[in-house]
């Protein structure tokens, strides 16, 4: 038998016997209730805020309303009037929340990511409408690094976006160490390194399956069989004419030898 709450009019059913299933569909509901209310609770915060205008010259100050009349905290009033801000330049996640499609938690996250976005938050907004998507089926947790993410790779130095950064960015060092081997090392921007990426893996799997399964892969003790096979991809492509991926190039190594005139001549 439910219970009836006389202050809200809300049936719940006796603790004891609710099932782990049942607290879970009660917790659902409840999540939805309370999106709800934050939407409410957003939208009068908005209102009041309206109401100084010169139509209107009552004037209230929508912190102090919050503490008095809903009984929040300072904190929790500021909170409040940020997430309404925030409704101002995403009304989509406004409507979402109000349908108990979303959280408050999601609104915050969609706060910090415009503060991150700075003085490119119109280039964070452009991609509202795949976060007001994400936000009605992602977790707070995975919601808000979707977020920063999003705030962080629109962000701009000088007029540089970050992708022309990573560009700027991209580099290859070689080195020969003491023992002979030589050392790479680079970077490159996520496209180029996708492009990358996707080339030596290709070859790597053309060399298995052209027969390089049935060859044991004999490598030294630390070194992965695979990293081993990527290196070799990588000199197959190197040495690969560019026009064609059939013709190889042979291998050499360019020596050069200094010879003074004495010796020559001696």
């Amino acid at each position: 038998m439910k219970t009836t709450n006389q202050a809200t009019g809300t049936s719940f059913a006796p603790l004891g016997a609710l099932t782990l299933a049942d607290a879970r569909a009660e917790l659902a509901t409840l999540k939805r209730e309370r999106a709800i209310i934050d939407a409410r609770i957003i939208a009068i915060v908005g209102h009041i805020d309206s109401l100084a205008t010169a139509e209107r010259p009552e004037f209230a100050v929508p912190e102090r309303e919050l503490m008095a009349h809903a009984g929040m905290s300072s904190r929790e009033a500021r909170d409040a009037v940020a997430r309404s801000l925030v409704t101002e330049s995403a009304p989509q996640l406004a409507d979402a929340l109000a349908k108990g499609d979303t959280t408050a938690a999601h609104l915050d996250a969609v706060g910090r990511g415009l503060k991150i976005a700075g003085a490119d938050r119109d280039a964070f907004l452009a991609h509202m409408p795949h976060l007001a998507t994400a936000a009605t089926t992602m977790s707070i947790g995975d919601f808000n690094t979707l977020v920063k993410d999003t705030a962080k790779a629109v962000q701009s130095d000088g007029g540089l976006a970050l992708f022309e950064q990573q560009q700027r960015q991209t580099y290859i060092k070689t080195w020969t160490d003491h023992e002979g081997m030589l050392q790479v090392r680079g970077q490159f921007d996520p496209i180029s390194g996708a492009a990358f990426t996707s080339l030596v893996e290709q070859q790597k799997e053309r060399m298995f399956h052209s027969g390089d399964r049935e060859v044991p892969v004999n490598v030294a003790p630390g070194i992965e069989p695979n990293d081993h096979r990527r290196a070799h991809a990588l000199l197959a492509l190197i040495n690969h004419s560019p026009a064609t991926d059939d013709i190889a190039r042979p291998q050499r190594a360019e020596v050069v030898v200094h010879i003074d005139l004495a010796t020559l001549t001696g």
